[in-house]
């Protein structure tokens, strides 16, 4: 065969995807958990619908979900990261459209140690006004950045077009409505919107993991509402 034929078509290897293990927490929620994996990490996500789709007006989402570990009644947002840091563990958060993931990396064998706290600033967030200034301002400082650059100047025309400015999907987020945004709206919407909707593990969970999923989140149905401990 000369380098100007293709070569020959053959059909792809054939893929053998792991099935996860479904593990019941409660009737209408359930952990998927894909215990096979080489690495002694694990990876733990909380999928809640409370995306943009659910902005009782532009950025309450987005702002609720990057607050979530800025606080809570017994830790500041300083101890939590060092927490978190100690153990070798990181939080990702992702607020999207639909949905808000929340996930949690660990060493299987500090796992235990730094579950409970994962879940405390999930459930148990206060949204201290000093952090949610500090973000805000974060954020207005990126806009700012952002609406000199051709490409978010594109993306938002192009949302705007198809979807409309008063759509979810068409709306974005101007630096009124970071002004105006308050603490009282991120409390509110936590407790009406974030809603587990899915587990998702990929690694070895323990019975005590389980059990404090089923503990920290104990719905009856999907429209169950967290009832977070404040001050």
């Amino acid at each position: 065969m000369t380098e100007k034929q293709a070569p020959p078509f053959k059909l792809s290897a054939k893929i053998n995807l792991p099935v996860p293990e479904i593990i019941p927490l409660d009737r209408s929620l359930v952990a998927y958990q894909i215990p096979d994996v080489k690495q002694e990490i694990t990876k733990i996500e909380i999928v809640f619908k409370a995306g943009k789709w659910f902005d009782p007006k532009p950025g309450v989402s987005h702002f609720t979900s990057q607050m979530l570990d800025k606080g809570t009644a017994d830790l500041t947002s300083s101890a939590i990261a060092e927490f978190f840091d100690q153990y070798g563990a990181f939080i990702e958060i992702n607020p999207g459209a639909d949905f808000v993931s929340i996930s949690l990396y660990s060493l299987n064998k500090n796992i235990n140690k730094v579950f409970p706290t994962f879940l405390q600033i999930i459930t148990e967030s206060t949204f201290p006004k000093k952090e949610l200034d500090q973000t805000k301002e974060s954020f207005l400082q990126s806009l700012k950045i952002n609406k000199q650059k051709s490409s978010y100047l594109a993306s938002k025309a192009i949302n705007q077009g198809v979807f409309g400015t008063d759509h979810p999907y068409g709306r974005s987020i101007e630096e009124d409505n970071v002004i105006n945004l308050s603490v009282e709206d991120l409390i509110s919407y936590h407790f009406h919107f974030m809603n587990p909707y899915k587990v998702f593990i990929v690694g070895k969970s323990t019975n005590e993991i389980i059990d404090r999923l089923k503990n920290a989140f104990p719905l009856t149905n999907s429209n169950y509402e967290f009832s977070p401990k404040r001050k």
